[in-house]
């Protein structure tokens, strides 16, 4: 089945990796729409006898870093990255010789229910009638939550790690860990904020004010120190980072404001088109989460107790809407570099993605072992019941 156009060999994290592209409607809404093409990379050779996972090249989560896939998984499965329309030469030539800012039509042809069609006709190419594993981190992993809402019948697991669900947090009222510290790192910009809230691991709550403080210094010397850096350095021209932006805070600031430090760099990011949306409100793709209760297969829910972008607690919601799912919280923060860089991060990743029962059983002893897991349930009693 992969009689389609053959691109360059590139060195990626996970190995060699064979980029093809593929044609796809740019609107796949509009029954007259041009075509445009899409790319993804396929890590090795492809093995239709192996599972096959999914895993987006996500805007947002270019800033920071994407997902380390771990070279081991090549021999497991055929791992698929998905570029698609973010990363679409056509589409970004279309939108350059354009005069006018157009952003309503920038949101219509970017959104995360037009790449969830671009991912479903990628499985269609690749697999025909089989179901696919999804591999979702931080923002991408919300975009394969709403493929997945659109296309139960076509996954069978899907492994969700850290996954930026800002309204959740929003909406049910749950107090920010970063909320806590805003005041002691007063002196970071929301820039420097939003990357510092991304990449910490330590734990500020549960212990003395004194700990909590020494913590807190040595933290942000270090943060210093390593010069990370992710909102702090960019100036905001890629379209498709604007879109995500404003998809992902566009239900917790409908009308442009926010009072989260965190929060500013994604709001000042997607400006433009809350602009353009006051003046002319368009559809939002919002996500329906009661159409995972009709989710016949795994997901596992993976999440940093000590993450200061996202409560904790958004976790237990969404594992509240799947039938079958497994929550797994980790001594951590939201990017889990500590989980990442773990030796027992690969076999993890393999022991969930083939649902294998002694192999999970034995990742997690190792987990205990290392002090990784994180037992306790005491953030706050908040609990969505279906």
């Amino acid at each position: 089945m992969l009689g389609f156009c053959l691109g360059l060999l590139l060195v990626l994290q996970s190995g060699i990796a064979t980029i093809f592209s593929i044609q796809v409607p740019m609107d796949h809404f509009n029954s007259g729409s041009r075509k445009i093409s899409i790319e993804y990379s396929i890590s090795g050779s492809f093995d239709s006898s192996k599972l096959t996972v999914f895993y987006l090249e996500d805007p947002v989560d270019s800033v920071f870093g994407y997902l380390n896939i771990p070279i081991q998984l090549t021999d497991q499965f055929n791992l698929v990255s998905i570029k698609g329309r973010y990363q679409s030469r056509d589409l970004n030539d279309f939108f350059e010789n354009r005069k006018a800012p157009d952003w309503d039509m920038k949101y219509n042809l970017l959104n995360q229910k037009q790449v969830a069609e671009d991912v479903e006709l990628i499985r269609r190419e690749l697999l025909g009638n089989e179901k696919v594993t999804l591999l979702g981190y931080s923002s991408s992993a919300s975009v394969l939550h709403y493929y997945l809402s659109l296309y139960p019948d076509q996954v069978s697991t899907m492994i969700s790690i850290s996954p930026m669900f800002f309204d959740v947090e929003e909406n049910l009222s749950f107090w920010n860990q970063f909320s806590f510290i805003e005041e002691k790192v007063e002196k970071l910009n929301s820039d420097r904020a939003l990357d510092f809230a991304y990449f910490s691991h330590s734990d500020f709550f549960n212990s003395s004010k004194s700990i909590k403080d020494s913590l807190l210094v040595l933290a942000l010397n270090q943060f210093k120190a390593d010069k990370i850096s992710g909102f702090s350095k960019l100036q905001f021209k890629s379209i498709s980072l604007r879109v995500r932006a404003f998809e992902l805070i566009y239900n917790t600031s409908p009308f442009s404001e926010t009072t989260s430090k965190t929060l500013e760099s994604f709001l000042r990011a997607a400006l433009p088109i809350f602009q353009t949306f006051k003046e002319k409100p368009f559809l939002v793709y919002g996500l329906n989460f009661d159409k995972w209760l009709e989710f016949e297969g795994k997901v596992v829910l993976i999440g940093g107790a000590f993450d200061l972008l996202l409560n904790p607690k958004i976790l237990d919601v969404l594992a509240e809407f799947y039938p079958n799912s497994t929550l797994i919280q980790l001594k951590d923060g939201h990017a889990l570099k500590v989980f990442q860089s773990s030796p027992y991060y690969s076999d993890f990743l393999e022991a969930f993605i083939l649902n294998r029962h002694t192999s999970k059983i034995k990742v997690y002893e190792e987990l205990k072992k290392a002090d990784l897991l994180y037992l306790k349930s005491d953030y706050n009693s908040v609990r969505a019941k279906n």
